[in-house]
């Protein structure tokens, strides 16, 4: 009894995984941009050079020039070195003078030299020699010489110098193609069917929850649409409809005195009818009343 399959579907949307594809896109082009960049950038640094000078017609002739080849990184890789070399006869000079130099190493080693009339080229050359010191010895004549070196320093690291780019535009690209790729793989990747069904219960969750911000938001608007009243309206209504402190006084003050007057009238009432018993006839002299405090008595 075979088993039936069910299709798990992707995690993702449509809409992401063709999103995570143009990033991963996007990332490649730059990672292969930033390699050949770097490595165009070392091609135009090993074609850099440093020339000096040997001797020249307007300096003074210098029978012994000192030069050192440089141990760039201590890598031990010999340089090449251009070594350029003219002669020309001076003005009404009829007959050709000699033109002589070598170049020795610190060893006393004669890595090249020339010997011969004077009139264009004297030996020019190009060369890889090791590193170290080394000087060119040339016999000064009525010839006019001119003589230069020319030192490509990184030339010699030439390899080295793309391995080291290479190096740096995987390091520098790789880590956003990584990024990228795995984004996209996971979009790819079938999602769980228990992971399925809690997708779709988020999905409407986030959906309810748009709709309430979008509910939210147009309320705001229309409230912008409303007039609320200003902080001079609210004052205006209340001092229309409040009155004023002198005026409350007044009113509190005639409201005391009609009741301080009801309240006499009561306790007057309190009294009875008055007589004129004890106001009419002669005084008389009471012989108990000694004191005030007598008059308590009574």
């Amino acid at each position: 009894m075979g088993g039936r399959k069910i299709a798990n579907q992707s995690k993702s949307s449509p809409e992401e995984i063709l999103l995570a594809k143009k990033q991963l896109r996007r990332a490649i082009i730059t990672a292969v941009f930033l390699i050949i960049g770097l490595q165009i950038a070392w091609i135009i640094a090993i074609s850099q050079s440093a020339i000096r000078e040997v001797n020249q017609p307007d300096s003074e002739f210098e029978e012994i020039h000192l030069f050192e080849v440089p141990n760039l990184l201590s890598s031990g890789n010999n340089m090449n070195v251009d070594y350029r070399c003219s002669s020309s006869l001076p003005e009404n000079y009829s007959s050709y003078p000699q033109v002589s130099w070598q170049m020795i190493s610190s060893s006393n080693k004669v890595v090249a030299e020339w010997n011969g009339n004077a009139g264009g080229d004297c030996g020019s050359f190009s060369k890889k020699l090791p590193f170290g010191t080394y000087q060119i010895v040339s016999d000064e004549s009525d010839a006019i010489l001119v003589q230069e070196l020319e030192l490509h320093i990184w030339k010699s690291l030439q390899f080295e110098g793309h391995m080291v780019a290479l190096l740096f535009g995987m390091i520098l690209g790789g880590d956003s193609f990584w990024r990228n790729w795995k984004k996209f793989r996971l979009t790819k990747t079938p999602l769980p069917k228990h992971k399925l069904s809690q997708k779709k219960v988020w999905d409407e969750v986030n959906e309810r929850m748009s709709e309430n911000d979008e509910t939210s938001s147009s309320l705001s608007k229309y409230e912008k649409m409303i007039a609320l009243p200003t902080k001079q309206d609210v004052k205006s209504e209340k001092e229309y409809y409040s009155p004023s402190f002198e005026q409350k006084e007044e009113e509190s003050s005639v409201d005391e005195k009609s009741l301080i007057e009801e309240k006499e009238i009561e306790e007057l009432s309190d009294l009875g009818e008055g007589t004129m018993h004890g106001l009419e006839g002669p005084l008389q002299k009471d012989e108990s009343i000694k004191s005030v405090k007598d008059i308590w008595d009574l």
